[in-house]
């Protein structure tokens, strides 16, 4: 799905990769699904399917919304009264909040947020050194990859501590 969503970029067949973006953000997510419904039996299996399908989620997910932006972008979709800047802010958060849920289940899942913080890497640089500069949307994906991998770490924190207090004896069932 994401070779063809490259080829349609590069084509300028902006429905095609508008398609193909959503098409393997949601074929990625549900896969995330899967994986905290079955998690891995085993250190090596957790490794090479989840940190692969979690780095390739979190940049999916940055993918599609770029690639709807840019559609809407392209076919001059406009609303009297709501500024582009503000389209792509709520899309950001609208990616940023799938990236946070889904990186904060299980154990958290800090490979999706790592994903997302690539993805986001490769909208920053652009919106603040090209031609047409953006820098709120330069701003809210930075700080956007920030929250998401702070919260992240904050579930790993959470499970480690009721883990640790778990081994000791102690109730963990007001800190999960």
């Amino acid at each position: 799905m994401m070779l063809v969503w490259t080829a349609a970029v590069h084509a300028g067949m902006l429905a095609v990769a508008v398609l193909a973006a959503l098409a393997a953000a949601l074929a990625l997510v549900d896969a995330v699904r899967q994986f905290t419904l079955h998690t891995a039996r085993n250190t090596i299996e957790r490794r090479f399917t989840d940190s692969t399908v979690g780095l390739f989620t979190g940049w999916a997910l940055v993918g599609a919304m770029s690639s709807v932006s840019a559609a809407l972008t392209a076919m001059g979709v406009r609303i009297p009264g709501f500024p582009a800047i503000l389209w792509a802010m709520i899309g950001l958060v609208v990616c940023i909040w799938i990236t946070a849920f889904y990186a904060m289940t299980e154990r958290g899942r800090m490979t999706i947020a790592l994903g997302l913080g690539w993805g986001m890497f490769w909208l920053v640089f652009p919106r603040l050194l090209s031609e047409t500069p953006s820098v709120w949307v330069a701003i809210g994906a930075a700080m956007g990859a920030f929250v998401v991998i702070l919260a992240t770490e904050s579930r790993r924190h959470r499970i480690n501590h009721a883990e640790r207090r778990a081994a000791m004896g102690r109730p963990v069932d007001d800190i999960i």
